[in-house]
């Protein structure tokens, strides 16, 4: 991801957004299988990271650990 640890709020914010398109599963249905899912698990924290930026219930330390957890291997 394109933020560090000491990001603005502003800054979380538009990764946010770029993250959003980037992975939002109307853009990924011309995948695998398995990349439509990573890509979903993906989505699906950046949404996490955004709900709590907008409910201010974590720190920015906190959103950016969400966003950049690496997902999950997915071998099965």
């Amino acid at each position: 991801m394109d933020i560090t640890s000491s990001a603005s709020d502003s800054d979380v914010k538009r990764a946010y957004r770029k993250m959003a398109m980037k992975y939002h599963p109307d853009k990924l249905s011309e995948l695998s299988q398995a990349q439509q899912k990573m890509g979903k698990e993906k989505f699906l924290k950046v949404q996490e990271a955004y709900e709590a930026i907008k409910k201010k219930e974590g720190s920015k330390k906190i959103i950016f650990q969400i966003l950049t957890k690496p997902p999950r291997n997915h071998d099965s």
